[in-house]
C-alpha cells in the first residue's frame, strides 16, 4: 500500500512540472500497466474486481 501511494505521488507531481507526464514516470518506474488493468476493472466491472483494483492487488 505504502509503495501505491508512493507511485501515486511520483505521477501527482510529475504532473504538476511543465513538460513531464505522470504517464512517463509510470512507465519507467513499471507500474503503468498494472494502474491502467487496475482503472479498467474499476470502471468496467463490478464487486469483488472492483474491490481487487481499488487495492492495486491482482
Amino acid at each position: 500500500m505504502i509503495i501505491n501511494f508512493f507511485n501515486g505521488m511520483v505521477m501527482a507531481i510529475a504532473d504538476s512540472v511543465p513538460g513531464v507526464s505522470g504517464g512517463t514516470l509510470a512507465f519507467i518506474l513499471d507500474f503503468y500497466d498494472k494502474f491502467i488493468d487496475s482503472l479498467h476493472e474499476f470502471f468496467g466491472s463490478k464487486g469483488e474486481k472492483r474491490r481487487k483494483a481499488i487495492s492495486l492487488n491482482s
